[in-house]
């Protein structure tokens, strides 16, 4: 999850300063790169189901912050379309 959103950021932020980059391909990249982020939660949900241990709190604290960060980016992509290589 981390290498992918990097290697889509590091692109993104290359289209901002040059349109070369700029294709459909980046925002399929990114949509592709973002996914794994919910993949990686219903993934943790599954693992820690049934477990009473308290070692999970800031997995579970990491792994939903990024998931509403993932849906509070794809929100405002609109209102600050101007900066859309830079939001991703």
């Amino acid at each position: 999850m981390v290498v992918s959103n990097a290697v889509v950021g590091v692109w993104a932020l290359a289209a901002h300063r040059d349109e070369r980059f700029r294709s459909r391909w980046l925002w399929w990249s990114t949509a592709a790169a973002q996914l794994t982020v919910f993949v990686q939660v219903v993934l943790g949900v599954i693992v820690i189901q049934g477990r009473t241990e308290e070692d999970f709190g800031f997995h579970v604290l990491y792994g939903f912050s990024a998931g509403f960060a993932v849906a509070i980016i794809y929100s405002y992509r609109l209102q600050i379309a101007q900066y859309r290589y830079l939001l991703y």
